[in-house]
Parts: structure tokens; sequence; C-alpha cells
């Protein structure tokens, strides 16, 4: 695992499971970052909780330089209840891309109701 900080809206969960009926201070935009100890590639899971908007984000990397190129995967959804049953097969799709990096930064808009994996090559 790798240390992330985020400076993100944030929302609170009322009414929610009997088990856990208040969730405070849920980010709309999670960011866990790990190391892969063979390649040393630096590997980012986004999920972008907000069902209505993509989220603009400036990733800052610290401690880590990285190739010019990101690879970018993402499965999102067009909404809550969307699945991939007999009718619509392709409703829910991963799809890959890539994401320059510049310095130490990278700028990607997260759809909406996202996970995105980023791997980022040690350069």
């Amino acid at each position: 695992m790798v240390a992330t900080q985020t400076q993100v809206r944030h929302y609170d969960v009322h009414n929610g499971l009997t088990s856990m009926p208040e969730v405070p201070n849920v980010p709309y935009l999670d960011v866990l970052a790990t190391r892969n100890s063979a390649s040393g590639d630096l590997v980012l899971f986004v999920v972008n909780r907000d069902a209505k908007n993509a989220i603009p984000a400036t990733l800052r990397l610290q401690g880590f330089s990285a190739a010019a190129q990101a690879q970018v995967d993402t499965l999102a959804a067009n909404g809550l209840v969307v699945d991939n049953l007999v009718d619509n097969r392709d409703a829910i799709k991963p799809v890959s891309s890539t994401q320059a990096v510049t310095g130490n930064e990278i700028r990607y808009e997260f759809p909406k109701l996202s996970l995105t994996v980023m791997t980022l090559k040690r350069q």
C-alpha cells in the first residue's frame, strides 16, 4: 500500500443499513494506491461515487517518477440500477485508454459511477 491524500467533496449517508444506519463524511472520489513489488509500477484504484457528475482531478505524485503515459482501465455505469442482463449485455463494460503524465501530475476526469484502475510505469 502507498499513502494517499485527497481533497474532495464528501457526503453523509443517512438511514442506511440496520448495522450501519449513519455513515458520515464519505468521499465522492476515493483513492487507493499500491506498488507492484516485482515491476515497481504504481497502481491507483479510484472510485467515483457521484451518481450525477464526472469529477475532474489533478493527481500529484511524490517519490515516484512515472513514464509519460499511464494505462487507464475504467468500468462505469449510467445509473445506480444498470446491469448487463439479456436485453443489454454491454451496458457496463471495461474501457481502456492512456493518459498523459506531465512531470509529477496527471489530469483526469473520472466518470460518474465508475471504478478506474490507473497503472503508472516507473520511468
